[in-house]
């Protein structure tokens, strides 16, 4: 069984005891938007301004939300919950020649046509979230910086 809280302003779900992680520690949720297609969910992607495309990423669900409806997406995009592990795996699985990843843009910037800032490379993405997953020198635990 899992249970959701929110610490320090982001979602994180704690495990009672299943899995690899001890019982009671955080693991860091992440929000896309995903619809339903025939072949499977489809996530949301931005198209950029060099014939790319970026998986968009959101920190918390109300932010996902908010981009959806600024942005007058359709009824068929809805906020989809994953783990860290989930998005390193639809990266390295089904996702795989996606070049950007964009955190958290601001509602209404399909619109607004400027470059997005919070746009990061997908490998830079990926090695941040294994380190939620696993922890920078292998121990389980948050992201570590030995900056």
């Amino acid at each position: 069984m899992a249970t959701a809280i929110e610490k320090d302003g982001e979602h994180w779900v704690v495990r009672g005891g299943v899995g690899r992680r001890p019982a009671g520690h955080p693991v860091l949720l992440q929000y896309v938007l995903a619809r339903e297609e025939n072949k499977g969910s489809v996530l949301f992607s931005l198209p950029l301004g060099f014939d790319e495309e970026a998986l968009v990423v959101f920190s918390s669900e109300r932010a996902a939300q908010s981009f959806a409806l600024s942005n007058v997406l359709g009824q068929e995009w809805c906020t989809r919950i994953c783990s860290a592990g989930e998005l390193a795996s639809l990266l390295l699985g089904p996702y795989v020649g996606t070049e950007w990843v964009l955190l958290d843009p601001l509602p209404g910037c399909l619109t607004a046509g400027n470059t997005p800032t919070n746009l990061t490379r997908w490998e830079d993405f990926l090695d941040y979230l294994l380190g939620q997953a696993v922890g920078k020198h292998g121990r389980s635990g948050g992201f570590h910086d030995d900056s």
